[in-house]
């Protein structure tokens, strides 16, 4: 049994942060449940729910606990973080070798365990966002000499998107342009490669290995 929103936390509606981290429970449980289901991915994905989801509720009910302690207050209440960071820079530890410090937007850079950042793209001649390659299941993005990386990800026995952008997306994810970052379908980054490996092939494997659990 898994349990999303309200039924699995409840705190003060200051700040409006309740609803946030409802969507954000379901956005991180649902593509898990799927690829399980599929056999994309083992079974042990879903224990990844609570070990993310928990610590970052328990900060969210913090914030919003400190949010009613300073309106309720006639002095300066309890210190509260960056609104942004608290409901777009929350990081999971199992991905961000378990630092939970948040990051305000601003300073979203491509780092394993953060949002994958917006950078405008042009896709088949369609101007759109990063962030609109993310939902349906893994997504490798290269910098403009990363080509080794993306012909690498057609050869994985799980589905994995790869794209070439330019200079500008590699910048902002963190990579060389010889790099790679591949990103969940809820749009975090799991894993980066600054730069290129001897082999791409062998190395994909291993990351969707772990951070899918299969065998």
């Amino acid at each position: 049994m898994f349990l999303v929103g309200d039924a699995a936390h409840v705190w003060p509606p200051t700040g409006g942060l309740g609803a946030n981290a409802g969507i954000q429970d379901a956005h991180n449980l649902a593509w898990k449940l799927a690829m399980v289901i599929n056999q994309s991915a083992g079974p042990a994905l879903l224990d990844t729910y609570d070990s993310e989801r928990r610590p970052t509720g328990l900060f969210t009910m913090g914030q919003a606990m400190s949010r009613f302690g300073t309106r309720m207050s006639s002095g300066d209440g309890p210190g509260v973080s960056d609104y942004g960071a608290v409901s777009i820079g929350y990081r999971y530890p199992s991905l961000a070798g378990d630092d939970l410090t948040p990051l305000p937007p601003r300073q979203l850079a491509g780092q394993p365990g953060n949002r994958a950042p917006h950078v405008p793209i042009t896709l088949s001649g369609r101007a759109m966002s990063t962030l609109d390659l993310y939902g349906s299941g893994l997504v490798l993005l290269a910098g403009p000499a990363g080509e080794s990386w993306v012909a690498a990800a057609g050869k994985l026995d799980v589905a994995v998107d790869g794209y070439v952008f330019g200079s500008d997306v590699s910048s902002a994810y963190g990579i060389s342009d010889d790099g790679a970052s591949l990103v969940r379908p809820d749009g975090f980054v799991a894993w980066q490669s600054t730069a290129s490996a001897a082999d791409p092939v062998q190395t994909l494997i291993g990351v969707t290995r772990s951070i899918l659990f299969r065998p």
